[in-house]
This record gives structure tokens, sequence and C-alpha cells, in this order.
């Protein structure tokens, strides 16, 4: 015997299994975009015209990214544009992204935790948090490319 509930369970599956899929290739791309632009900020921006101008450059840049980057990813895994399924994307890219972020920062360039949070949200660094804050909003926000 089935039950209303078990085909909203149904239905409801693949459209979190999409979303979650969404967040993390979402993630991927845009933490890769994110690397090749840090690297550049890093290297090329900030001896030239200091950190926090680099950051005033990449930040708006990485946001955009995001913002096309999200929309190709909810028309290529078919995320609902229900509250709950964009969350989920969001949440998962969020998650993964900090810990990308986190495992960089520890494990390759060695640095403590304590210094990787101080880096992370330090005065330099601020505005380059708010765009990964946005960058797990956008799914909420972004209308589906048709």
């Amino acid at each position: 015997m089935s039950f209303p509930e078990d085909n909203l369970r149904q239905r409801a599956q693949p459209a979190a299994h999409n979303a979650i899929k969404a967040g993390v290739i979402y993630c991927a791309l845009i933490y890769a975009l994110g690397f090749a632009m840090g690297v550049l900020r890093h290297y090329g921006l900030a001896p030239a015209l200091g950190e926090r101008v680099a950051v005033i450059i990449e930040a708006p840049l990485m946001v955009l990214a995001s913002w096309y980057v999200c929309g190709w990813a909810l028309v290529r895994f078919v995320v609902p544009d229900g509250v709950a399924a964009r969350a989920l994307m969001g949440a998962v890219g969020f998650v993964c992204l900090m810990a990308l972020e986190a495992f960089v920062s520890i494990v390759v360039m060695q640095r403590s935790v304590e210094r990787h949070l101080l880096y992370l949200y330090g005065e330099e660094h601020r505005l380059g948090f708010l765009a990964q804050i946005l960058f797990a909003l956008i799914p909420l926000v972004r209308p589906r490319a048709r």
C-alpha cells in the first residue's frame, strides 16, 4: 500500500540529490577559479597595489563568476526553484568551499588553525569572506537560465 507521504518523499529525494550534486560542482568550479585568481592576486596585484586593493578587485569578479556558474549548475543539475533545494545547494557549496580553504591553508600551507582563521577573517580579507557568503546565497536568488 502506498501512502501520499511516500510519493512526496520519492519526488523530494531527486531534488535534494540534484541540489547536493549542483552544490559540489558549483563549489569545485568556483574554487578552481578562485585558486587561480588568488595566485594572481597574491603574486601580481598585491605587491603592486596592496593586499586590500587586490581583494577589492578580486571579490566582485568572483561574485560575478559565481552568479554565472550557479546559473549553469541550476540548469545542468535541474535544481528546482524552491527555497529548500536552493538553500541546500548553497549550503553544500559553502561547506565544501570552507573545507577546501581550510585544507589548503592548514595542510598545504602549514598554517595553524588559529592562523588560518585569522587570515580568513582578518581585516584585509573580510571582503573576500563576504564574497564567499554571497556565493552561498546566490542559489537562493539566481533565476534559472532558460
